[in-house]
């Protein structure tokens, strides 16, 4: 971990959060940076002095306060620095934290990317329900005249030359990076003279295309069409339109509904694995692994060895991770690891850095044919994912057949 409980922390911030942000973090942001995000959030903001905006203090004090751990703290940071809301800052055992205010309701909600994730992870009818929550209806004014006073009408002109030099607090809008090797070249190779030319390259179209992009998995030529269909009548670009082509487009070539937001766990090698297996819980270590949650049989597992075979969590992290090691990634029963379990303790092993050391000599002796197969991971994801690759083919067979006119505007034309 980059983080230490002992480690300063300074958070700073340059405007307050209103009732409307509130709101806004709650329902629309917290489905996609989870309780724990929403909660460091609020108490990072909670924390900020009123006159300076800021805090600092020292990294157990927030952990303390909100009852996290340690790496649930760096989970919880890292979706807030994804999604936008936090900027972080290190400079030895010192971090700096830069607080940003959440995007309006509307600004979310018909973004290319944010809104399209809200959708898939609260399904249609609760994401219906979201944008009529933040719709205002205004009052009719049909006859009546407008009497408002103009600022003349009250306050005569008093010149001053007071020094107004200074720094003022500006708003910060939160914005997703994304890294992408979209090729805006390779997009516009296709693209006829009458409806584009490089000048039109503008830095909010290269934001939107990579944006939309990344969020549907589409490359150049998926994305030169649903630019083309966004072509209103003037010749120009539809903002508005654009996302909902390019939704039609990833409909049309997946067959499904909506992308889904994944949290990306990476495979942690080399010094950092003993304390990586020792901070994170066997079913955290089995979705890393997999890239999904644990199957039911493979949580049978991990409770037999805690139960049957009284190891700590950080040993039965260590058997796994060097059982699929050593087989390539294929999960096997809970036999095969009782063997081992059993081994170990034959052997005296009671804690991660003897097994570890006891694993090194065993593979240090033994004369393997090969080298080892590095893509043990991918090859035990791939096994984990057969079932579910014939529910996604049944579901998508099923999708093809139907009219794609019927759904085109259940996210964006609500």
């Amino acid at each position: 971990m980059n983080i230490k409980v002992l480690d300063n922390v300074k958070i700073q911030s340059a405007m307050t959060l209103s009732s409307d942000d509130l709101s806004v973090l709650a329902l629309l942001y917290q489905p996609l940076i989870s309780s724990n995000g929403f909660t460091l959030y609020i108490t990072m903001f909670t924390l900020l002095g009123r006159e300076t905006l800021t805090y600092t203090g020292q990294v157990k004090h927030v952990l303390n306060i909100t009852n996290l751990t340690l790496k649930e703290f760096e989970d919880a940071k890292s979706k807030l620095e994804a999604i936008g809301l936090l900027n972080s800052y290190k400079k030895e055992n010192d971090h700096l934290y830069e607080m940003i205010q959440p995007l309006s309701a509307n600004e979310f909600i018909m973004d290319g990317s944010l809104g399209v994730y809200l959708f898939s992870e609260v399904g249609e009818d609760h994401f219906k329900q979201l944008s009529k929550q933040f719709k205002i209806t205004q009052p009719s004014k049909r006859g009546y005249e407008n009497v408002t006073k103009n600022f003349s009408d009250v306050f005569s002109s008093h010149i001053s030359y007071e020094d107004v030099n200074g720094k003022y607090r500006k708003r910060k809008n939160p914005l997703l990076h994304f890294e992408s090797e979209f090729n805006f070249d390779l997009f516009s190779e296709g693209l006829s003279k009458n409806f584009f030319n490089q000048s039109m390259l503008t830095d909010k179209l290269k934001d939107t295309l990579i944006k939309l992009a990344f969020t549907y998995g589409l490359d150049e030529a998926d994305m030169r069409d649903a630019y083309l269909r966004s072509i209103n009548s003037s010749g120009k670009l539809d903002y508005r339109t654009f996302p909902k082509e390019t939704r039609k487009q990833y409909q049309y070539k997946t067959g499904m509904e909506s992308p889904t937001l994944n949290v990306q766990m990476n495979e942690v090698k080399g010094e950092g694995l003993l304390n990586h297996l020792q901070t994170v819980t066997p079913q955290e270590l089995l979705q890393e692994l997999s890239g999904m949650p644990a199957a039911p049989t493979e949580l049978s597992i991990v409770y037999k060895l805690m139960n049957i075979n009284n190891m700590s969590p950080e040993m039965v992290n260590l058997l796994i991770y060097y059982v699929l090691k050593i087989n390539n990634g294929k999960m096997p029963g809970y036999t095969y690891f009782g063997k081992i379990a059993s081994e170990w303790g034959r052997n005296g092993l009671d804690n991660v850095e003897k097994a570890y050391q006891y694993i090194q000599r065993k593979q240090k002796a033994r004369t393997p044919k090969k080298k080892a197969n590095d893509t043990w991971v991918d090859e035990y994801r791939k096994a984990r994912r057969d079932k579910e690759k014939k529910d996604y083919e049944e579901a998508a067979n099923n999708l093809k057949d139907q009219d794609f006119e019927e759904i085109k505007n259940k996210f964006f034309d609500m």
